[in-house]
């Protein structure tokens, strides 16, 4: 069981490199000032916000000020 669920997920990420829509590399700096502009909108919207907003960043992320908060 565990061997075929390990292939599963190897094929999953094998998946998602191959998607020519998916960018792996480092953020090109336009990128990251246009996500950061995106949040600080909201950040100045959050008034209005009525649903949860799901941001993901990894645990070793080093551009990100905002607090971790542990999916349960």
């Amino acid at each position: 069981m565990h061997s075929s669920r390990h292939q599963y997920h190897v094929l999953q990420v094998q998946d998602y490199v191959n998607d020519k829509l998916n960018f792996i590399g480092p953020v090109r700096a336009r990128t990251g000032n246009e996500i950061l502009k995106g949040f600080r909108s909201l950040e100045q919207r959050q008034a209005q916000l009525h649903l949860p907003i799901l941001a993901v960043h990894g645990t070793s992320d080093r551009c990100t000020s905002l607090p971790v908060q542990p999916l349960s």
